[in-house]
């Protein structure tokens, strides 16, 4: 039960939060100016489709898990500050 708590938490740092969203944005773009090509050069809307769900799907494979490279730098919190009892 805790490895599949482990996996469902998902805890990734700041750094890996910012490969994530950068990765995101450049695949987005790359992928649907290729399906659009391919789509424009073979005249089908269809393989328009088909390439960017394709695409897209990929991309949450490996974006989505929070694969153990997003957690490389992880946040160093300051220690409790346990202050003593007032009466």
């Amino acid at each position: 039960m805790d490895y599949v708590q482990s996996l469902v938490e998902g805890k990734i740092d700041f750094e890996g939060q910012r490969l994530t969203g950068t990765f995101r944005d450049y695949t987005l773009i790359g992928s649907a100016i290729i399906s659009f090509l391919f789509g424009f050069l073979s005249q089908s809307l269809r393989t328009t489709f088909i390439l960017l769900g394709f695409s897209t799907i990929v991309l949450c494979a490996v974006v989505v898990p929070p694969w153990s490279y997003y957690n490389r730098h992880p946040i160093k919190w300051l220690p409790v500050k346990v202050e003593g009892k007032k009466a």
